[in-house]
């Protein structure tokens, strides 16, 4: 298994999905029909990078490499903090 390479695959993947969604959004938006779709492609767009850490993490997990998982966890955990006081702040 190729860390690096999953990693990749589901980076690019999870972009090209969200930038499909900012589009249709945007296309939605101008119909003056609903913005939904545009605020789901950009908070995919956001966590986009957590979700190539949770599949490293995973890889990481098979592997069995402690310290590289601990690593991930540690940023994980992280990004979980900044996301929970991101919504705090905003009410």
């Amino acid at each position: 298994m190729n860390i690096e390479s999953i990693t990749a695959r589901t980076m690019k993947y999870s972009v090209t999905a969200s930038i499909i969604l900012i589009i249709i959004g945007i296309i939605v938006n101008m119909m003056d029909v609903t913005d939904v779709v545009l605020y789901a492609g950009i908070g995919a767009l956001i966590l986009c990078p957590l979700l190539g850490v949770i599949v490293t993490t995973i890889c990481l997990l098979i592997e069995k490499d402690r310290k590289w998982i601990l690593v991930a966890m540690i940023l994980i955990a992280i990004s979980a903090i900044n996301m929970a006081i991101s919504v705090i702040m905003i009410d």
